[in-house]
């Protein structure tokens, strides 16, 4: 697992460094790739630290953020990198802000409702299958 975060990171490394990031698909893209690889990152947390460590808690409760961050995130960054890509029309910035409207409201209601969000569902599966 943490070869494949190095890798990650490596790619994110190269898509900012030699590619304009000013093009807003590499942008959108390099976006993805960091939250798809904090979701490496909890899985790392979640098997490789926490079983070590004195306070498991504190450490459970960051994975579980990164969880969220990766869950919530990744499809947001993934849509607008395809809109980036085939989409040509001027009124990109408001497609963004309203897909960005389910992100908010699903954060909202994590925090909100912990025992029922996707926080606390992603944690207590994760154990099941164990």
């Amino acid at each position: 697992m943490i070869v494949v975060l190095l890798l990650q990171w490596i790619m994110l490394a190269i898509i900012v460094y030699y590619n304009k990031i000013e093009s807003k698909f590499n942008y959108w893209y390099a976006g993805l790739i960091f939250f798809l690889s904090l979701g490496v990152l909890c899985e790392i947390i979640r098997v490789e630290i926490v079983p070590i460590i004195v306070n498991k808690e504190a450490f459970e409760l960051f994975a579980r953020f990164l969880s969220a961050l990766s869950y919530r995130l990744s499809p947001y960054f993934a849509i607008l990198a395809g809109i980036e890509m085939y989409y040509q029309g001027t009124k990109k910035t408001k497609i963004n802000i309203v897909l960005l409207l389910p992100v908010i409201l699903g954060f909202i209601g994590d925090f909100r409702n912990p025992e029922t969000g996707f926080i606390t569902i992603f944690l207590d599966w994760t154990r099941e299958r164990n």
